[in-house]
């Protein structure tokens, strides 16, 4: 790379179109320098095609707006010969290990650099950043710029935003928009879950397509309901589906379920009519409380991950005192620790580990286990069964004492997404879908109270 140095008037100086650092930050201090002492270092530059006798800036860009701002007409320059790829490469080596230069940014300069032929391994050696940062940040490309750039604005996390790039395409446009929100968690989380389930029901959806045809509206309305087959249903279960529905057998995605049907029988067409209602009432049911009880396992794995997580700061009194705790908690063969060690891990090696480590964690841990929280124990709904239908209905009712553990968790920091608050309060929408069943239940038992069942 040849150089020679000299004076440049600044209004033939150009910043560069790809220049990673796209803001330059608060430029005061160092135009009051500048005014005062002058430039100290030079700036590199390269020709312009555009223009003959101007310069596209490569290293130097603060400086040259910063000496505009302070009024200087020249600037030192050294001239170079240099090719796209070597101008990125030296821009973004320069910037790359600055504390003001986002990730947003390195992941731009990374993503050209990989687009004029580099690798990420030349991009790791060049950089002095791991494969695996040049990869993560690579990552981040997959995600909106205006979206990603609204997200930072609200202070979201590099972790959560490599997070959100691993999520399927459709699913991070909504994701993104709540990061850096008190929806964020939830919406995360759900999408995660949603992620793996669907990889999980396709390998079922291709076992049910060996021996069942789609379902079609119109067609085959009547079919009856036979099995609905979870993402995790084994090969067992599936086999079982199997053996349910021999005639014509078909399929359906009825939300997180694949449900199987088949042709009526002989005698299943000869069924009672208000039988068959009480039926569908049922199927129906089962399955809103289905979903209920996942949302709820949601919820729990949530506040547990949270527990897992929390960083509480420490003093040497709590840490004495939780030393006698721990101790006596291990030593203790009647101890209940099955909560503890949901958290922490099974063997008390895990458990002395953290206390080592993080102490004040490990309090807060066995704390939250005195609640005995799960997705079975608090449950803010039940099946309960309606005499007056003969079929089931969904009961809503206030959990107190997942009240008192939201409000012990908030706290500490937890927030709560709307559909949360939705949850544990009452107002989810499945609650109102299943009092809507309820009803109509109701008005059919009604109209056929004087028919012989």
């Amino acid at each position: 790379m040849n150089r020679s140095l000299v004076m440049l008037a600044i209004e033939k100086l150009y910043p560069h179109p790809d220049n990673p650092r796209k803001n330059l930050g608060d430029l005061t201090e160092l135009s009051d320098s500048i005014r005062q002492n002058g430039v100290m270092q030079n700036l590199t530059v390269v020709p312009r095609e555009e223009e003959e006798g101007t310069y596209t800036i490569i290293i130097g860009h603060r400086r040259c707006a910063a000496a505009k701002k302070a009024g200087i007409a020249e600037l030192p320059c050294a001239i170079v010969e240099l090719s796209k790829r070597d101008q990125i490469g030296i821009m973004l080596c320069e910037n790359m290990q600055r504390s003001d230069i986002t990730a947003i940014e390195q992941a731009e300069s990374m993503q050209l650099m990989l687009d004029l032929g580099e690798t990420v391994d030349s991009i790791a050696a060049s950089t002095g950043f791991t494969k695996k940062t040049v990869k993560d940040r690579l990552k981040l490309n997959k995600l909106d710029k205006k979206s990603l750039q609204k997200a930072c604005d609200r202070q979201v996390t590099l972790t959560d935003l490599l997070r959100i790039a691993e999520l399927n395409e459709d699913q991070q446009a909504d994701v993104l928009a709540k990061a850096g929100t008190h929806n964020f968690n939830d919406a995360l989380k759900r999408a995660q879950d949603e992620k793996k389930r669907k990889e999980k029901l396709e390998r079922v959806l291709q076992k049910v397509s060996e021996f069942a045809r789609p379902y079609e509206n119109g067609k085959d309305v009547s079919q009856k309901w036979r099995i609905s087959l979870r993402p995790e249903a084994s090969d067992a279960d599936i086999h079982q589906a199997k053996a349910f529905a021999d005639l014509d057998p078909t399929y359906d995605i009825c939300g997180t379920y694949i449900t199987i049907r088949s042709a009526l029988s002989n005698e299943e067409k000869g069924e009672n009519p208000i039988q068959k209602q009480r039926k569908i009432f049922n199927d129906k049911i089962d399955e809103i409380y289905e979903r209920l009880v996942q949302i709820n396992e949601h919820y729990y794995e949530l506040r547990k991950k949270f527990v897992q997580e929390i960083h509480i700061p420490s003093t040497a009194y709590v840490e004495q005192l939780l030393s006698v705790y721990v101790e006596k908690m291990l030593d203790n063969p009647y101890s209940d620790k099955s909560y503890l060690t949901a958290l922490v891990g099974k063997e008390s090696g895990e458990i002395r580990k953290k206390f080592s480590t993080r102490p004040q964690d490990l309090l807060f841990s066995l704390i939250y286990a005195e609640y005995k929280d799960s997705a079975r124990n608090y449950r803010p709904f039940r099946k309960d069964w309606a005499t007056e239908t003969q079929s089931w209905k969904v009961k809503v009712y206030e959990e107190r004492k997942l009240v008192d553990l939201y409000e012990f968790l908030q706290k500490y920091g937890y927030e709560l997404s709307d559909d949360e608050k939705d949850f544990i309060n009452g107002k989810h929408e499945l609650y109102r879908a299943a009092e809507d069943l309820y009803r109509q239940a109701v008005e059919f038992a009604n109209a056929n109270s004087k028919s012989t069942v």
